[in-house]
């Protein structure tokens, strides 16, 4: 299975972590601090959130920051070997059901319904 990239939002804007500041939560105190002890936390509430409240997060984080929105296209978007059209990069398999990556050339002990297997 196809490694996944390190996304980098690093290229946040002073101006749009204040925007965030102040849209934060009444009942947290001001500001969390970003560290090793509140980033292990943030990956359990990444895990254990709803899904849907997770996409409306995702979303909301996209149209509101450009280095959010490159880096998820990066991860979520490619073009269509062919035609080049833009499409979803991951697709789940109706046979197998297993996620797959549309360009990406197919192993050996993949499904072989996967686009792109031999």
């Amino acid at each position: 299975m196809a490694s996944h990239e390190v996304i980098d939002l690093t290229a946040l804007t002073e101006s749009s972590e204040d925007e965030d500041a102040s849209e934060s939560s009444s009942d947290d105190g001001g500001h969390l601090p970003v560290n090793d002890v509140s980033r292990v936390q943030l990956h359990s509430a990444i895990s254990t959130v709803s899904e849907a409240r997770l996409r409306e997060v995702v979303a909301e984080l996209v149209d509101k920051i450009p280095a959010v929105e490159h880096a998820m296209t990066r991860e979520f978007v490619t073009l269509k070997r062919r035609t080049r059209e833009i499409i979803p990069r991951w697709e789940s398999c109706i046979n197998c059901d297993e996620e797959f990556e549309v360009n990406a050339t197919g192993d050996d002990d993949e499904c072989c319904f996967h686009p792109g297997t031999r």
